[in-house]
């Protein structure tokens, strides 16, 4: 047991590997407390964006003495040669395979660390530090990290088990509306597949939360954080690396979003496509009997109060025929997409012939 969990006591959630360890979870009061614990005595590197370090990495970097990378950077810029700038600077400074690399940011950052820990020396260690709504229940918690190529979001990638993911709620409250309800739609997202009462939490506060940055109610805000953790690395923690099933619930917002994302030129929030595309498969479900009319106007309800989008101009026939393509390819041949059946319940459709019209269907109902 490290000294991390003896003294901020056991995970919110630990996730185990069947091949190469596991890590934890933790929701902490003190950031800086927890990141000298963690990273111990060896060199480290503290990796964040001009905006996070002017907040609060400037601070950490100093009390922990700690190397600073201060990269700017958005979805559009999401390439091979910002990993390389990270990893130069990994190397300009001695860094030794015993270091760690600290991404303090959103799930960009995330993103570029990852696969620059991976790669460094083939495999080091880091820690996440997620500032963002996505990053803390989604993005900056699991093991993958990734980069756009040829114009796909995120078309190469890598999985790299963190040394341990640290989260901190109040950094939430410094960020912009739109990021809170983006993040929300990922939340939105595992109520949708597999808790109901995470469902039921957001329906029930879903101004107070958007409006408080998930701060008030605030045992509420807590809770949802927690349930919408736990039930993401839930859900990957027994596929971890995707090489056991290409059927995945959490893919749920992810079979349309990533081509709308990559034909508008990254020009939306990631959180406002997988809106999107969750409204177009509720629709789809709906359409074919899946899903009861109420649970699809409580969904899609629920979405409209949280200010997401439910449809973009951009999307089309063509770009529909698009994303069934590239979701096969991704998915082991088929689709595979995630169709909700109620408000906690979800299947995977690998019949492609279900989605023929599904520009049509989708595009009457939500256009």
């Amino acid at each position: 047991m490290n000294a991390l969990r003896l003294e901020w006591g056991p995970a919110l959630k630990e996730v185990r590997s069947h091949r190469s360890g596991r890590y934890g979870v933790h929701v902490v009061d003190d950031v800086t407390t927890a990141l000298a614990a963690a990273i111990g005595p060896d060199d480290a590197l503290l990796v964040t964006t001009p905006t996070v370090y002017e907040l609060y990495g400037a601070i950490i970097a100093r009390e922990l003495e700690l190397d600073v990378l201060v990269v700017e950077v958005d979805e559009a810029d999401k390439g091979l040669h910002q990993v390389e700038r990270i990893t130069r600077e990994m190397f300009r400074r001695g860094m030794s395979r015993r270091g760690v690399v600290v991404a303090l940011g959103g799930g960009i950052c995330s993103d570029l660390v990852t696969c620059a820990a991976a790669w460094f020396r083939r495999g080091i260690r880091y820690i996440p530090v997620p500032t963002t709504l996505v990053g803390q229940i989604d993005a900056g918690i699991g093991v993958k990290g990734a980069v756009n190529v040829a114009g796909k979001k995120s078309g190469m990638g890598t999985y790299h088990l963190p040394q341990t993911v640290l989260i901190h709620p109040p950094y939430l409250k410094t960020l912009g509306r739109q990021y809170i309800s983006e993040g929300l739609s990922e939340i939105v997202k595992m109520g949708i597949i597999r808790d109901a009462r995470l469902f039921e939490l957001l329906d029930r506060h879903a101004e107070a939360l958007l409006d408080s940055a998930l701060a008030s109610p605030a045992q509420v805000g807590r809770e949802v954080i927690d349930r919408a953790i736990c039930a993401m690395l839930e859900e990957l923690e027994p596929n971890l690396f995707e090489n056991r099933s290409w059927e995945r619930l959490v893919d749920f917002g992810h079979s349309f979003s990533p081509a709308l994302e990559s034909a508008i030129d990254f020009g939306m929030h990631h959180g406002h496509a997988v809106a999107v595309d969750m409204a177009i498969c509720g629709v789809l479900a709906h359409h074919h009997g899946m899903l009861e009319g109420d649970a699809l106007t409580r969904m899609l309800g629920l979405l409209r109060r949280m200010e997401l989008p439910l449809w973009h101009d951009a999307l089309s026939h063509e770009l529909f025929e698009v994303a069934l393509d590239d979701c096969s390819r991704h998915r082991g041949g088929v689709p595979n997409i995630v169709l909700p059946t109620s408000m906690g319940t979800a299947r995977v459709c690998g019949d492609r012939a279900l989605f023929s019209d599904a520009f049509s269907i989708a595009q009457g109902v939500l256009a």
